[in-house]
Formats: structure tokens, sequence, C-alpha cells
């Protein structure tokens, strides 16, 4: 049996759940958190104003630290600050130490542009991400036949 394959694309393939299910698995975790931050208020320390999320470069670890304990990708103590730094300041829209004058007063803030950040994440595919979906709901019985010691 032979195919015309003369027109396919790894482009063009099917988006079934499996394939939707792995491509956002593979997103990095800080992609994964800023799209949380931007998209779902994940904003915990943040300041927005003008377009702008603004925060403490010590409050940023934090409340990244945060998000990688409460979705079960490290246990407390296992951070490490200067790897994710350099990470994101990577980053188009993030400004790290950035001057910026609030209520009359000059700070150094981390300062992400909402609308570059927005548009870099739109390279990825978040279609079969779900945040809570490395959570085992124990809590559903449904399908549990006997209890568990």
């Amino acid at each position: 049996m032979k195919r015309d394959i003369t027109d396919w694309s790894p482009k063009n393939r099917p988006k079934i759940k499996e394939y939707l299910v792995e491509t956002s698995n593979s997103i990095p975790n800080h992609i994964k958190w800023l799209n949380d931050v931007i998209n779902n208020d994940e904003r915990d320390g943040f300041t927005f104003r003008k377009n702008y999320l603004i925060i403490k470069p010590t409050d940023l670890y934090g409340a990244y630290e945060s998000w990688l304990i409460n979705n079960y990708i490290i246990n407390s103590g296992e951070f490490k600050s200067p790897s994710f730094r350099k990470i994101i300041q990577k980053m188009n829209g993030v400004k790290w130490n950035h001057r910026i004058k609030i209520n009359g007063k000059n700070l150094e803030r981390v300062v992400i542009d909402v609308n570059i950040i927005t548009n870099e994440l739109e390279k990825y595919n978040f279609d079969g991400y779900d945040s809570d979906d490395s959570v085992l709901d124990l809590d559903d019985d449904s399908d549990i036949e006997e209890d568990i010691p």
C-alpha cells in the first residue's frame, strides 16, 4: 500500500490529545509559571501598573519557589535562585533591577512587560497543560472498588 505524502509536513500534524499533553508537558517550568502569572492571576507579591508587573527580586524568587512547591515540582529547600535569575533575565520583556518611580519613590524592581511576555508565551502550546494535572486526586473515589487501608 502506498500513500502520497508529498504535501505532508510536521507542522500540519493532527493535534490529538496525547500530542497536546506531551508538547505541553515539555514546556519549561519558568514559562508555565509566567503563563500562570499572566493568565491565571497567580500574582501574589506583584504590583500591576500600566501593563507592567512589578515585584522585588526577593519576592519574585519566593513567588516562583512557592509555585514550584505547590505544583509538586520541587520540595521545600531545593530551589536554586541563581539559575532561575539567569534564565528569567534572558527573556524578552523582563528587566532585572530596573529603576522605577512609584508614589514619588525611586526603586529597583523586576519589571515584566505583560504585552511582550504574552507574545513570548504564544510560542508555546498550553492546550494540553493543566496546572492541576500533577495532582493525584484521591478524594475522587468514583472508580475505587475497595477502601485503601
